[in-house]
């Protein structure tokens, strides 16, 4: 059950070139006996790829350890849980499925899985930014001596925003926690 981004991406990106450059070749001749392959071949990929797309949020949320507030039965408001810590496989993990959805994001529109593709990140990004929110709030409320817990929670929250929204994203979270750390 290892996954291996870089090299299912490098294999999506060679399929996506291949079957691109049939296409163009066959053109016209799709109803033909090697143009319906294609076609199938191609939903196939693309059902593959919108299955791990849609397994990502669930393996990168699991990550970061969460409390449950109030009687919603699990839909309700959650906070980080200073009171664990995040299992470090559990973010090794999420670190690789956050490689495979940001690394899939230009295949998605072309490979038919762009909604899939569309509502993870989503909910991802939804999820880290609101995590990261809480966890400011969490600094501005805690103790100094409770601070660096928070703040070992708001790296790991850094990396996988790094590894998922980009750089800047991660930057911004930076900023943002040196401002209120500067209080």
């Amino acid at each position: 059950d290892t996954l291996d981004p870089d090299a299912l991406l490098n294999k999506l990106d060679r399929f996506t070139q291949m079957s691109g450059g049939l296409v163009r070749e066959i053109g016209s001749k799709r109803d033909g006996k090697w143009g319906q392959r294609l076609i199938k071949i191609r939903h196939l990929a693309s059902d593959a790829m919108e299955s791990l797309v849609t397994r990502a949020p669930r393996e990168i949320t699991a990550a970061l350890p969460v409390l449950k507030l109030g009687a919603f039965g699990g839909r309700g408001p959650k906070r980080p849980d200073l009171a664990r810590d995040p299992d470090p496989a559990k973010l090794d993990r999420a670190l690789i499925w956050g490689k495979l959805l940001a690394g899939s994001t230009p295949y998605a529109g072309g490979g038919d899985f762009y909604q899939a593709h569309k509502d993870a990140f989503d909910e991802v990004s939804n999820f880290l930014l609101a995590y990261t929110e809480s966890l400011v709030v969490e600094l501005k409320t805690l103790d100094f001596e409770k601070r660096p817990r928070a703040q070992t929670f708001l790296s790991h929250t850094e990396s996988l925003s790094a590894a998922i929204l980009g750089h800047e994203e991660a930057e911004q979270i930076r900023r943002r926690v040196a401002v209120v750390l500067a209080r």
